[in-house]
Formats: C-alpha cells, sequence, structure tokens
C-alpha cells in the first residue's frame, strides 16, 4: 500500500473514532441513565477535536474541489452560529459527521456505529441489571415495560 493510500486511511480512522467518541458522549448524556457530572467545556472541546480530525482528513484527501470546501466551511459556519443561538449542538454534530464521512466506504461507517452501539447499549444493560444505574420502568395498561437503564423503554 502506498504512504498516500495509508495516510488516508489512517485520517479516515482517526475521524470515525472521534465521531464514535463524540456520539458515545452524546448517549452518555441524553440516552443513559449514567449520572455523569462532565466538564463545563466538554462539547466545545469535542467539536473542536472532531473539526480538526475533519481538516487533517480533508488535508490527505486530494478529491475536494475548491467551491466543494467553501460550500462546507458556508455549511459549517452557519451550523456554528446555529448552535450559538438556540443553544444545542446536535446539527453541527450533524454537518461535520456527513462532510467527514464523505469518502469513507458506507460498510466501514456502519460496522464502527453498530460495534459502538452494542458496546454502549450492552454496558447500560448490564449496569441496570446490577443496579449500577437507575432501571426506568413504565406502565401501558397492564404491560410492563423495562427501559434497561435508557430513558426509552
Amino acid at each position: 500500500m502506498d504512504l498516500k493510500k495509508r495516510k488516508q486511511e489512517i485520517c479516515e480512522n482517526i475521524f470515525l473514532v472521534i465521531c464514535g467518541l463524540n456520539i458515545a458522549v452524546q448517549y452518555l448524556k441524553n440516552i443513559s441513565m449514567f449520572q455523569i457530572v462532565w466538564p463545563e467545556h466538554i462539547f466545545e472541546y469535542l467539536i473542536a477535536l472532531l473539526a480538526a480530525s475533519l481538516v487533517l482528513k480533508l488535508i490527505t484527501t486530494e478529491e475536494y474541489c475548491t467551491g466543494s470546501l467553501v460550500i462546507c466551511a458556508a455549511v459549517v459556519v452557519v451550523c456554528y452560529l446555529e448552535w450559538r443561538v438556540n443553544g444545542g449542538p446536535e446539527i453541527l454534530y450533524f454537518a461535520l459527521f456527513v462532510i467527514g464521512m464523505q469518502e469513507i466506504k458506507s460498510e466501514k461507517i456502519i460496522k464502527s456505529y453498530l460495534l459502538l452501539s452494542i458496546l454502549l447499549l450492552g454496558g447500560n444493560v448490564i449496569a441496570a441489571a446490577l443496579g449500577k444505574v437507575e432501571n426506568l420502568v413504565y406502565y401501558r395498561g397492564d404491560t410492563i415495560r423495562s427501559a434497561f437503564g435508557t430513558v426509552y423503554p
């Protein structure tokens, strides 16, 4: 494998790992019942790390033309402004994920996301079964629905 292709693959893997880190933090914050005290500016740091990995990935990829880079930059700026006005970074995350995942094989993205989801949900279910996190129980008529350590049954 030539050096150029190897650098591109390494940058793709770095980007996917940082995307996974962002997804894991969002999962633990918004979906699981784990009571974690997050550092004050954790989301700013995660977005900066994600943006840096995106720039690194774009530097190693030569398929991008100037016009598409300008459009991507404009989308990121608009999503950043939306985050600052409305207070939720989800749209900025989505924009960075979509821009960065271009040129990455879909099988690689799906495998990474599936593995991460299984680990997060499996850890949540095990923690709920062991009593380490609260296991919410919902009632719908006579049916009992258990959430297994998440906020959703």
